[in-house]
């Protein structure tokens, strides 16, 4: 019973703007918060107990190599604290996409989308209900010159992109985008592993679902394709000097992980400076037939995800759920280990050849090009922690999403039955 564990000292709690619940749920005791979130907890010396997000615990219990408890097989998105939109029909000849998040089969996200990788020290961001309100600071329009035209929100719950040529829905890391604080110059962002600050985009996990109902003619930036933008800042191109060490803002330092709805192709990119700095198209980066064309009013999940090797170099990779049914295959993969050159000046940027981007940077984006209409939900960007990579072990990346039992009753938890 969850009114039964004992308090840990009150340490201040990170989750101010919760509301929390004690749910009975088939005879169990849970907890779960105005967001849909259901909270686990693991003992923690004498009879002391932390309360965790359940993927949080899930992956944490991994790590630590300790059996999950039973409770966490209970989804973890109940039918009542967060309302869900009903269920409505898929257009015709488009595979089935539940209108409500995925049942959690094991860690997962908030959508119950699986994660490919656990949960890592750093930013994370989840596509929120109306992601046109005006007070979400971290995906406002001032971040690109290319802003996202809204379409409204479908009776799914998904939303409308409309094209026709370039959208950027740029997400700026939790601390914000600042660009005057961000350093562009390669010699003195490398060593310290980030271009703004310590919660700069690095190893991460970029997720979406996208229906394409119609690509456009245009051909500017390429045929019809979505991105998933990673690690690095604004894409301009601008020679200006820029924050710590005067290197140019046209420094982009990120890598693009596209895929193509008309051809089926997958490719990766990678931009150095914009736009003389994009790499060279070597063997490797793409993969034609990669997967099945989408292009058809049908939805796909897109999955991207970067991170650092132990050896410098940097892993991308590429999973798709292609029948929208929350089955994951790695569909493409690249390393970057220096060999990948830019086809022409990389400003003064004070790069070495083609280094790769071992560092992160305070913007990521979804991107498309040449697509007239699309929907899209259940977008995220996670930091991870990578294989081979530290396990959470440190109390700045485990806290990072935990309350205590004092902070569970400074809530005044009300008893909700199911």
């Amino acid at each position: 019973m969850v009114e039964e564990l004992k308090p840990l000292p009150p340490w201040q709690h990170k989750q101010p703007s919760l509301t929390m619940v004690i749910i009975t749920f088939k005879g169990e005791d849970l907890l779960a918060d105005n967001k849909g979130d259901i909270w686990l907890y693991l003992a923690v010396g004498v009879g002391g107990y932390i309360l965790y997000k359940k993927g949080i615990l899930d992956a944490l219990l991994n790590q630590l190599k300790l059996p999950i408890p039973p409770s966490t097989s209970i989804p973890s998105t109940p039918s009542s604290p967060v309302p869900q939109s009903p269920p409505v029909s898929s257009p015709p000849g488009s595979p089935s996409v539940p209108s409500i998040p995925f049942p959690s089969t094991g860690p997962a996200d908030k959508f119950g989308v699986k994660k490919i990788y656990p949960d890592g020290p750093g930013s994370n961001w989840t596509m929120p209900d109306d992601p046109t309100a005006r007070d979400d600071t971290r995906s406002n329009p001032e971040l690109t010159g290319s802003p996202v035209r809204w379409g409204g929100k479908n009776p799914d719950g998904s939303w409308r992109m409309n094209g026709p040529q370039s959208v950027r829905w740029a997400i700026a890391q939790d601390n914000g985008f600042k660009q005057s604080q961000m350093s562009c110059c390669t010699d003195i962002v490398k060593p310290r592993g980030y271009m703004q600050d310590a919660k700069d985009w690095k190893d991460i996990e970029m997720t979406a679902y996208y229906r394409v109902i119609k690509c456009g003619s245009g051909s500017a930036n390429g045929s019809c394709h979505i991105e998933h933008v990673m690690r690095g800042q604004r894409s301009t191109t601008s020679s200006t000097p820029n924050g710590p060490g005067g290197c140019g803002i046209g420094c982009s330092d990120n890598y693009h992980c596209n895929a193509y709805p008309a051809e089926g192709r997958l490719k990766f990119e990678k931009n150095l400076f914009h736009t003389s700095g994009y790499s060279n198209d070597i063997s490797g980066t793409q993969k034609q037939g990669a997967i099945r064309k989408f292009d058809n009013n049908t939805w796909i999940g897109l999955k991207s995800v970067v991170y650092n090797l132990p050896n410098g170099s940097v892993k991308l990779e590429w999973y798709v759920d292609e029948a929208a049914n929350n089955t994951w295959v790695k569909k493409h993969e690249f390393t970057d280990s220096g060999q990948w050159t830019p086809r022409g000046s990389t400003g003064n940027c004070h790069h070495v050849n083609g280094n790769p981007i071992t560092w992160g940077g305070p913007l990521c984006a979804f991107r498309n090009d040449n697509i007239t209409t699309m929907d899209i939900k259940w977008a995220t960007i996670r930091s991870i922690t990578a294989p081979g990579g530290a396990a959470q072990a440190s109390q700045a990346t485990i806290f990072d999403d935990y309350i205590t039992m004092s902070d569970v009753r400074a809530y005044q938890a009300s008893r909700v039955s199911y």
